[in-house]
């Protein structure tokens, strides 16, 4: 994976905030040290982040619905570390780290084989529907896998779209059912800021 020199500074500046966090673990929960510890480790954290992927995506990223509590709960863990509350502060901000994080680390590989398996799954009832001329299951099709789209990389997902909307033509009498799901993808896409698909 290359890396432009803005994201290598910002991984450079994640990797110091945890070591500094780990630093003042080490040494026993001293409530300065972990304090001085914490703020430049959430300080350079933050700012690693989002010099990693960029500002717009780092604000949706902490503010997404299903981060919320992650990010409540890491930003009040560096506040009670402030107000001298270490242990507790540092405990509501690992669960608020691994609320935000955790997710994109337990899946592993496991989680890109299912996908993977998904995604042929869909292909192939999206080629099924189209042999038995099927718009009505093929437009369903592509409402209930915005879920698992919605997960994947942009350029797999439009590939995946394009090709499942692209099997209206073969269809008969389906022109209108292919402009409405092409209005509702736009829309879908909107809502989950995925621009690129319009």
């Amino acid at each position: 994976m290359w890396l432009s020199d803005v994201q290598k500074i910002g991984v450079g500046l994640t990797g110091f905030g945890v070591v500094f966090t780990f630093l003042g673990v080490i040494l026993f929960f001293d409530a300065g040290l972990i304090a001085i510890g914490n703020v430049s480790d959430a300080i350079m954290f933050l700012a690693g982040v989002t010099l990693i992927i960029g500002v717009q995506k780092s604000v949706y990223f902490f503010t997404r619905p299903g981060k919320i509590r992650g990010s409540v709960c890491f930003f009040f863990g560096i506040l009670l570390v402030l107000v001298k509350w270490p242990i507790i502060g540092l405990l509501v901000e690992t669960f608020g780290f691994i609320n935000l994080f955790g997710s994109s680390v337990a899946s592993g590989n496991a989680s890109a084989d299912v996908n993977q398996d998904r995604e042929q799954e869909i292909l192939r009832l999206g080629e099924q529907y189209k042999n038995e001329r099927k718009p009505q299951e093929l437009s369903q099709l592509i409402r209930n896998s915005r879920d698992l789209l919605g997960s994947l990389p942009k350029a797999k997902s439009t590939k995946i779209i394009k090709t499942l909307i692209e099997h209206f033509a073969q269809i008969p009498n389906s022109l209108d059912l292919q402009i409405e799901m092409c209005k509702e993808t736009v829309e879908w896409s909107k809502q989950e800021k995925r621009l690129f698909l319009k």
